[in-house]
C-alpha cells in the first residue's frame, strides 16, 4: 500500500490527515512543495484542481482536504459506520474547518497589534466553548464517542497549528490567553492534553512551521 500526501511546508489543511496516518502507524510519505516547485508541477497538470493538498494512494489521486481526510477515516476506521454518527464527526469537522480561514489572515498578516489579538482571542474563545459544550454534553472521552474519529484529527491540528504551535508567530501575551482560555473550558483542556499524549511522538517529531 502507497501513500503520499503532498502539500506545502506547513500544517495547514493536511496536518489533520497526517495525524491520522501517524496515530494509524500508517508509514506514508510526507511530500512537502516550495512555492516554486508548486508552480511548476501545477503547470504540468500534477494536481486535479490545481491546488493542494493531494493524497496518492494506490495510483489514485485525491483531493480536497476534508474529503481525503474522510478518505483516510473510513480507510483507516476513524470514521463511524453508522449514519448519524457520521452526520455528528462530520458536523464537528465543517465547524472546525471553517476557523482555519479565520486564524489564517491572522498569523500570516504578521499584524500582531491589540486589535488582532481581539479578533484572535474571540475566534478561539468561540472555538473552545463550542466542543467544550459537546464534550461536557455527551461526557465521552473523544469529540464525537469513545474513540477518535476525524473531528479530534481535525480538531488537534487546528489547536496544533494556531493556539499550542511553539512555531507559531504569536506574541507571547496572545500564548497566555490561549492559556486562559482551555482554564475557562476544563472538558475542552483537558481533551486537549489527551489528545496531545494520542500524538505525542508525532508532535514532538514532526517539522517546525508558523500555520
Amino acid at each position: 500500500m502507497s501513500i503520499k500526501l503532498t502539500y506545502f511546508g506547513l500544517y495547514g489543511r493536511v496536518e489533520f490527515s497526517r495525524m491520522l496516518l501517524a496515530h494509524a502507524k500508517v508509514s506514508f510519505e510526507d511530500e512537502r512543495l516550495d512555492g516554486a516547485t508548486f508552480g511548476a508541477r501545477k503547470a504540468a497538470g500534477d494536481f486535479p484542481n490545481g491546488q493542494l493538498p493531494v493524497l496518492t494512494h494506490n495510483g489514485k489521486t485525491l483531493n480536497e482536504s476534508v474529503a481525503i481526510l474522510r478518505y483516510l477515516g473510513k480507510h483507516f476506521g476513524y470514521y463511524p459506520a453508522d449514519a448519524y454518527e457520521a452526520w455528528y464527526a462530520d458536523s464537528l469537522v465543517d465547524f472546525s474547518n471553517d476557523y482555519i480561514g479565520k486564524f489564517a489572515p491572522i498569523i500570516f498578516g504578521g499584524k500582531f497589534d491589540e486589535d488582532t489579538k481581539k479578533t484572535y482571542v474571540a475566534a478561539l474563545t468561540a472555538y473552545a466553548a463550542y466542543f467544550n459544550k459537546h464534550l461536557k454534553s455527551h461526557g465521552k472521552a473523544f469529540l464525537a464517542g469513545d474513540k477518535p474519529t476525524i473531528a479530534d484529527f481535525h480538531v488537534t491540528s487546528v489547536l496544533h497549528s494556531v493556539a499550542l504551535n511553539k512555531a507559531s508567530p504569536i506574541p507571547a501575551d496572545w500564548h497566555t490567553a490561549v492559556q486562559e482560555i482551555l482554564a475557562a473550558n476544563p472538558e475542552f483542556h483537558a481533551y486537549t492534553n489527551k489528545m496531545g499524549a494520542e500524538l505525542k511522538d508525532y508532535l514532538a517529531s514532526r517539522p517546525a512551521a508558523n500555520f
